[in-house]
């Protein structure tokens, strides 16, 4: 079973540490320990430890809330290696929370077209393709779903 939780400042070491593992370069843009902090002191921004039962921290969302548009972009999603395949269930915790205690029900999201796996997912639990950029010769595509 999955849980979420407010990340504690204390904790973002681990974070970082989670953000430069191998498996996730070829996904993400790397963070800084220094970015992390910044974007944690950031009022819009809200991130979320991925915890087991044992409240052992295996992935984490970044959040940014956009008042203007009543919604949440799920600007990155980062899973342990050794917890491949939690990704799903955690993404339906987070939609759930987004509703309960954010009381926002739209999230959008951006992924580089190579991540099939996360797309498979994001298309599995109903996100819809909106738009389409090409940035520094990498496709990006848009997904949003309405919750």
């Amino acid at each position: 079973m999955i849980k979420l939780r407010k990340t504690e400042i204390n904790e973002l070491p681990t974070l970082y540490k989670i953000g430069i593992q191998e498996h996730a370069k070829t996904f993400l843009n790397i963070k800084s320990m220094l970015d992390h902090q910044r974007e944690f002191t950031d009022k819009n921004t809200r991130f979320l430890n991925i915890l087991n039962t044992s409240n052992v921290i295996l992935g984490y969302f970044i959040l940014v809330k956009d008042l203007v548009k009543k919604s949440i972009q799920l600007k990155r999603i980062l899973i342990c290696k050794e917890h491949l395949g939690i990704g799903q269930d955690s993404l339906i915790s987070l939609e759930k929370y987004c509703i309960t205690e954010i009381g926002i029900n739209h999230i959008w999201l951006d992924v580089y077209d190579n991540n099939y796996r996360a797309i498979h997912i994001y298309k599995k639990l109903g996100y819809k393709l909106f738009n389409t950029l090409i940035e520094d010769n990498r496709k990006i595509l848009y997904y949003d779903k309405l919750l």
